[in-house]
């Protein structure tokens, strides 16, 4: 009997982690549906020579002369977290909001990755912004927030 005990705790001791990590990113890819996803990846991505390393993220923002608009949907910042003083227009809305934001104001994009957040950039450029940059909040070591997406 345990012969077969032992190999099946090891088993489920290499096999649980697994399945964890996998539902969870089963959980954080689905804040869009299939369409949604298809969507905003249809959307022009800007340069990469505009991206941000997350270690300079903090620097960038910290004279209050750079906006932080996370393009994110709010469960997810929820989730993830973000940082401090962030606006936060989900990039399937961002089109329709752009009176909320500043065109005076540089602007640095931000998601989880990068791919949205340079979708979002090449949005703003398009639409007159001149100042705009983006990032990554993935690898993102300093303070995060995380705020309560309203019902």
């Amino acid at each position: 009997m345990r012969r077969f005990i032992v190999p099946a705790l090891l088993v489920t001791a290499l096999v649980l982690p697994v399945m964890i990590e996998m539902q969870a990113q089963q959980q954080r890819s689905s804040y869009y549906t299939p369409e949604e996803r298809a969507k905003w990846r249809a959307l022009p991505s800007a340069d990469d020579s505009l991206f941000v390393a997350s270690a300079d993220i903090d620097a960038l923002l910290a004279d209050g002369a750079v906006v932080l608009l996370d393009v994110r949907e709010p469960d997810e910042i929820e989730e993830l977290g973000t940082r401090e003083g962030y606006i936060n227009i989900p990039i399937l809305e961002l089109e329709q909001r752009l009176d909320e934001l500043d065109k005076d104001k540089a602007i640095l994009t931000a998601c989880n990755g990068k791919s949205r957040a340079a979708r979002a950039a090449a949005m703003l450029l398009e639409h007159g912004f001149t100042a705009i940059n983006f990032c990554g909040l993935r690898e993102y070591e300093g303070s995060k927030i995380y705020p309560k997406a309203q019902q």
